[in-house]
């Protein structure tokens, strides 16, 4: 059930046409050569949640998902190059 709310949540909060949200996976390919220590300030997320996220080893939650989604944005968004890889 908790999956069915957050693909719902998901898709209303893409039709408002705020940011867009991110992938667990584009997440984790868009952090990988980022400090972790720096998104974890910059998002207001604990490390080990922005460190789950980069390397796979947890589905984030909605609300990390905003956030991580909202960062990307702000530094430029997904590179165009890497955005296709697996």
């Amino acid at each position: 059930m908790l999956a069915k709310s957050c693909t719902i949540q998901i898709r209303l909060h893409i039709s408002k046409g705020e940011n867009t949200l991110y992938s667990p996976d584009q997440i984790k390919l868009a952090l990988r050569d980022r400090k972790i220590t720096k998104v974890a300030e910059a998002t207001g997320l604990a490390i080990m949640t922005v460190r789950d996220a980069a390397q796979g080893t947890r589905r984030p939650s909605y609300d990390t998902v905003v956030k991580l989604s909202q960062y990307i944005d702000s530094v430029g968004g997904l590179d165009k190059d890497r955005s296709h890889e697996p």
